[in-house]
């Protein structure tokens, strides 16, 4: 994502970020004797999960589409090559 200036990058980030750090605090608040509610954690992890994919992961996979354009010669379009060239 970085590497072809994916503009929505640091907030993809963040929302992964989020989502780890949820995931971990709620394995070691499990670990220390706190009662884990599964089915809540389950419901968690399934929305995120679907509605990063929908929405975020849609996001950067149609603007990847976009610069990886080919053309009918086989070169790249030259949004990519705009890209690789900076």
């Amino acid at each position: 994502m970085l590497a072809l200036k994916f503009p929505g990058y640091h907030e993809h980030k963040k929302t992964h970020d989020e989502f780890t750090f949820t995931v971990i605090k709620n394995i070691n608040e499990f670990k220390t004797g706190k009662t884990l509610v599964l089915e809540k954690f389950a419901d968690f992890l399934k929305e995120w999960i679907l509605s990063h994919i929908a929405v975020m992961d849609k996001q950067y996979s149609q603007y990847f589409r976009k610069i990886s354009a080919i053309k009918p010669d086989g070169k790249p379009g030259n949004a990519l090559l705009k890209i690789l060239n900076t």
